[in-house]
């Protein structure tokens, strides 16, 4: 052995000495469960006699819920120089600089009672897509308008010869959904002529959540010893290229700017291609709507901003009430539905399997 070799001191003493506690030696006491045909067919049995009738009364909740769609795609239009047909080519050519309203009557048929929502819905419009999803900056939704980092290709833009960045930037906000809602209970005579017009009062409370109006969505805040206004705090920004109004100026008739309802419903993005947002709820403290929506004849003006062509989209404005379960969507109860039948029918197989194998050995 070489006497070059370095000599390493020798560690004395408790100080590298493991613990001896059963976790650290590795001596906690285990259990590896055998699955025998005994104990997985009553496990199975269980499991499926619970969803079952779990996705039954999911199914039922749902269908108890009653709801109304009004589809006004490209609907008959009133545009500032009298009726345009075709919404939605006009929007598409450019032709209106201001919103085209669309009036469209329908009846309920029925009474909604209880609580109701309205939705707007889109479909053929991928929220979900990778790029798009990621090109948005919440630390600017925060209150910090400088920061636009991952919101290409909509951070920055050159005005006036200098860099200003877009509030709110990325593709997400610049494709927000900008069709606004009016909603009235008509009366007409005998003779067939509009004798009354009662506005269905809407209310933002409750459409969004409220950790997010508190924390998620702030709009920026005056410095320490000035009374800025708003559109002051946004003046070195500029708006979205496909928007019509300033930041500073989106309001849901209560809130304005990042705060604005409208605004983090849409921020809010969508799994599936077709979707519906919430974007009011009915007033129920007006002495004619107390117990819900009566049934009647209804007139929906609609301001119509957003042009859906270009990616082959429909736009429905939808009326639902609100069950314990939520609105109504049969995809929980049909899930719950499709694993319990699973799984009573995957124990039935077993069962026949182990009552052919006793059999066979009770014959040998």
């Amino acid at each position: 052995m070489p006497d070059d070799l370095p000599k390493i001191p020798r560690s004395r003493g408790k100080k590298n000495k493991p613990s001896e506690s059963a976790l650290h030696q590795q001596k906690l006491r285990a259990y590896k469960p055998i699955l025998s045909i005994t104990c997985t067919l009553p496990l199975f049995f269980i499991l499926g006699a619970i969803f079952t009738p779990a996705g039954l009364l999911l199914f039922k909740a749902a269908q108890s819920a009653q709801e109304y769609n009004i589809t006004f795609t490209n609907c008959n239009a009133t545009g500032i120089d009298g009726p345009v047909r075709g919404a939605e080519d006009d929007l598409q050519k450019g032709i209106f600089n201001q919103s085209l309203k669309c009036i469209i009557a329908f009846n309920l048929s029925e009474d909604f009672n209880g609580d109701v929502n309205f939705y707007y819905g889109l479909e053929n419009f991928y929220q979900n897509h990778r790029r798009y999803v990621k090109s948005r900056n919440d630390i600017q939704l925060a209150g910090n308008l400088e920061s636009t980092a991952d919101c290409d290709p909509y951070s920055t833009t050159n005005a006036s010869g200098v860099d200003l960045p877009y509030a709110p930037c990325g593709a997400v906000a610049n494709s927000m959904y900008n069709d606004t809602f009016k909603l009235f209970k008509t009366k007409f005579a005998d003779n067939g002529l509009l004798t009354e017009l009662m506005d269905v009062p809407f209310t933002t409370d409750g459409v969004v959540w409220s950790i997010e109006t508190k924390r998620k969505f702030l709009n920026p805040r005056s410095p320490p010893g000035q009374n800025k206004t708003l559109c002051e705090l946004f003046s070195n920004t500029v708006k979205p290229p496909n928007w019509q109004t300033d930041v500073c100026k989106l309001t849901d008739g209560s809130s304005f700017g990042f705060e604005s309802v409208d605004f983090i419903v849409w921020m809010n993005v969508a799994a599936l291609p077709t979707f519906r947002k919430l974007y009011r709820r009915l007033n129920r403290t007006s002495a004619n709507f107390t117990n819900g929506l009566p049934k009647g004849t209804y007139r929906l003006e609609v301001d119509y901003n957003y042009p859906v062509k270009a990616f082959n989209g429909q736009k429905r404005f939808i009326i639902t009430t609100q069950q314990w379960t939520g609105p109504k969507n049969y995809f929980l109860s049909i899930a719950y539905m499709t694993v319990g039948v699973f799984l009573l029918s995957f124990s039935f197989l077993l069962l026949i399997i182990y009552l052919k194998q006793l059999r066979e050995e009770k014959n040998k």
